[in-house]
């Protein structure tokens, strides 16, 4: 799992106002301490429905209010991930015939930012790659002994947690934990980082995974049932969470995304490396590996 990698650019316009905005929510100058207002109103009506019906569309249909007449609460946001699973360049992993593509792999093409339109990149042009790659891998694949039984044993295992979760008729409810989690990868790992909140944090992951061991299923029935889906993701969720955090503390300095409120500066001699996180002994265990700098050198981005 690579978290912040090395990078031949710095922040994008849309994160400079992420920060500005998150500067303002800090100083106590935001609404409710998590929102500024975006005031379309002086625009007027004709305008707005003409040049941004999208945008008053998701206003009126996900915050109930229309921006002709009304300010709207803006605030910072995740809306696409970089690093992730470690593979090549032709969507492998470590694993033998596990392949990669798209916002869940970490193929380099990003560093610590990802630029306009690389998004293409991570769908078209590496999915169409880790598609050819493991259709390959297939075929010239006799299969992996047992296989089956690997599988139905990973089920069962599944299953048997369920079932155990299914007896019991108190506990920990997963949505409380969903929100317990969001609000510390919010507050502590979000755009402003230090060592404090970063270790806080993961002390607080630990805590959820104590009582993640608690959680119990409500419904009696199982389909469809959204809950039982949140139970089984939110372990997953807890490693990736630990991962992040982790990553973070460890990293001490700024690069792209990754703001550290007590190291401010960009580091190339001691953290010009891809950050490797592999699970051994049931934890997390850090590792890095150099940059292979080839045409570009990186350089930080200037505004």
């Amino acid at each position: 799992m690579e978290d912040y990698a090395a990078s031949s650019m710095e922040l994008a316009p849309r994160d400079i106002v992420a920060r500005a905005i998150q500067t303002e929510i800090d100083n106590g100058n935001g609404f409710e301490s998590q929102y500024v207002h975006l005031d379309l109103r002086h625009l007027g009506e004709r305008k707005i429905k003409k040049r941004l019906p999208g945008i008053r569309e998701i206003s009126i249909n996900f915050a109930g209010l229309d921006p002709i007449d009304t300010p709207l609460p803006i605030q910072p946001a995740q809306h696409y991930s970089m690093g992730g699973i470690d593979v090549d360049i032709h969507c492998a992993s470590r694993v033998e015939g596990f392949y990669a593509a798209g916002e869940c792999a970490c193929v380099s093409t990003h560093g610590a930012n990802r630029l306009g339109g690389n998004s293409l990149l991570e769908t078209v042009v590496f999915g169409k790659i880790a598609g050819e790659e493991a259709a390959h891998w297939v075929k010239g694949s006799s299969g992996l002994k047992d296989e089956e039984k690997h599988l139905l044993d990973a089920a069962l295992e599944v299953k048997k947690k369920i079932e155990e979760r299914q007896k019991r008729e108190a506990g920990e409810k997963v949505h409380r934990l969903l929100s317990r989690l969001k609000l510390i990868m919010s507050d502590q790992v979000g755009l402003f980082r230090n060592k404090k909140d970063l270790a806080q944090a993961l002390e607080m992951i630990g805590e959820l995974r104590q009582d993640y061991q608690r959680v119990f299923i409500s419904g009696k029935c199982l389909r469809f049932s959204q809950e039982l889906v949140n139970i089984i993701e939110f372990e997953s969720m807890l490693d990736l969470a630990e991962v992040i955090t982790l990553g973070a503390l460890n990293r001490e300095e700024t690069r792209g995304s990754h703001y550290r409120l007590d190291f401010k500066e960009r580091n190339d001699k001691d953290w010009l490396k891809h950050t490797l996180v592999a699970l051994k002994d049931g934890k997390p265990q850090i590792s890095y590996k150099e940059v292979q700098i080839t045409k570009y050198e990186p350089k930080a981005r200037q505004y």
